[in-house]
């Protein structure tokens, strides 16, 4: 099995209003080195990191993933992986 390789582009947003921050990663697969034989170019990926206060003083932390690791894995498999990465 090869390993991966991603070029993603990541946005981070605050909304004053809410006091919640946002990152979010979005695979751009047409841009950043060429794609080479020695590993798998992943052409879908999109990720979102949430933090927002809660009442207590603490912190709401959300994180979903969204990707296609470019290969014939069952879809069991990748739920799997994405589900145990957060």
């Amino acid at each position: 099995m090869k390993d991966r390789d991603l070029t993603v582009r990541v946005t981070r947003s605050f909304s004053p209003d809410t006091g919640t921050y946002e990152v979010a990663s979005l695979a751009v697969p047409n841009e950043g080195p060429p794609e080479s034989r020695d590993y798998v170019r992943v052409r879908t990926s999109l990720a979102r990191w949430s933090l927002a206060p809660v009442p207590d003083g603490g912190t709401a932390v959300t994180y979903t993933i969204c990707t296609d690791a470019g290969t014939r894995l069952p879809a069991w498999i990748q739920d799997r992986i994405q589900r145990d990465a957060g």
